[in-house]
């Protein structure tokens, strides 16, 4: 995964593009089943909201790419811990 402005071999080509107004704003699509560059549109009602988006999406991205430079990982948020404590219940 790089960061960046993609090459010309990564842009490729598009399937259709239209013209679309989403809210009050008019966007352009451009749909392409075979691109590997993705684009996320993000409304919110406030700016705090989206700020928070923000983050969430920067965390996704940041834990896919450690994902992709180490793939040896553990479930988290005590997942490991109930799994485990599931499996010694005896009823």
């Amino acid at each position: 995964m790089r960061l960046g402005a993609p090459t010309a071999e990564e842009l490729g080509s598009c399937e259709s593009v239209s013209i679309d107004e989403v809210g009050s704003t008019k966007v352009a699509f451009f749909n392409n089943s075979d691109s590997q560059v993705s684009t996320l549109l993000i409304r919110g009602s406030t700016a705090n909201v989206l700020d928070d988006v923000e983050r969430c999406v920067d965390d996704c991205v940041n834990a896919f790419k450690g994902m992709l430079k180490d793939n040896r990982f553990l479930a988290g948020a005590g997942a490991t811990e109930i799994r485990l404590a599931s499996a010694l219940v005896i009823i």
